[in-house]
């Protein structure tokens, strides 16, 4: 079975679930994981979401913390898995560390945009 990774930038609710076609790929077959990088890149969004918001509970759902946590993603990387890039635009360090390594490693990183 293939993989397919999420990369957002935002925290996961049933909006972002649904809005990212996560359901789709999970009947297609996918095995899909969320790496969810919203702590380290807002972490002062992470503590308003957490206030206000009702988080989409999904067993493949990891919050990424650290940079080690990160890095140790990123080494359980097979070279057939895709990576769906939600944090398009975004260009801090840690976004392009994890585009650099995909590069490098040939890991297919599809970019995309989703409005509001």
């Amino acid at each position: 079975m293939q993989k397919v990774i999420y990369l957002i930038d935002q925290p996961l609710d049933k909006r972002n679930f649904k809005r990212f076609g996560i359901e789709l790929m999970l009947k297609e077959g996918w095995e899909v994981e969320i790496w969810d990088i919203t702590y380290l890149m807002y972490p002062e969004y992470w503590n308003y979401f957490n206030k206000f918001y009702k988080k989409k509970k999904f067993s493949k759902y990891f919050l990424i913390k650290s940079n080690n946590q990160i890095n140790f993603f990123l080494k359980k990387l097979k070279k057939d898995s895709i990576i769906i890039d939600q944090a398009a635009i975004n260009l801090k360090f840690l976004i392009l560390k994890i585009r650099n390594y995909c590069k490098q490693k040939k890991i297919t990183r599809i970019s995309t945009l989703h409005g509001s």
